[in-house]
């Protein structure tokens, strides 16, 4: 896990709330746990990745809601079984998920602003299962992640 703390040494390369993982400029804000981008489109992730994004405008007063948009395939269901997504943000459980199904899955969670307090922020994401390496593949594998946002929360 990475900290807020940990994310303000490389806020420089910190730019966006919201990103496409094919976006080569953001590259950056992967912390670890993605590997390279495929198919122009998305990148698979281990079963622990991280990621710093910048916080929206009035987040630290209202919030955000937190979107990530990813795919599981039936090859990484039928091995794992359903599969529970853990998000913390600066070490703080942000939300959960259980995903039992294989396609396209969206997590959203509604983070309280106290997370938010500092741009940028520090978010990590644990699977409870992921395929190891040599069986699918020569890596870990956990989703195919699409993209990712931090969306102001106007309504709060």
């Amino acid at each position: 896990m990475i900290s807020n703390e940990d994310a303000t040494q490389i806020q420089p390369v910190v730019r966006t709330p919201s990103f496409t993982m094919h976006d080569m400029d953001v590259t950056g804000q992967l912390v670890s746990g993605f590997y390279q981008v495929e198919s122009n489109k998305w990148r698979w992730t281990a079963g622990d990745f991280s990621i710093v994004l910048a916080t929206p405008p009035r987040a630290a007063t209202h919030g955000a809601n937190l979107v990530f948009a990813f795919y599981i395939p039936d090859a990484i269901l039928r091995r794992t079984g359903p599969l529970t997504l853990f998000v913390y943000i600066d070490q703080t459980e942000a939300g959960r998920t259980t995903y039992k199904t294989a396609g396209a899955q969206r997590f959203s969670a509604i983070i309280p602003p106290q997370l938010l307090r500092q741009s940028p922020v520090a978010i990590d994401f644990h699977l409870d299962r992921s395929v190891p390496k040599g069986v699918l593949d020569s890596r870990e594998l956990g989703f195919i992640a699409e993209s990712i946002s931090l969306e102001a929360n106007e309504n709060r």
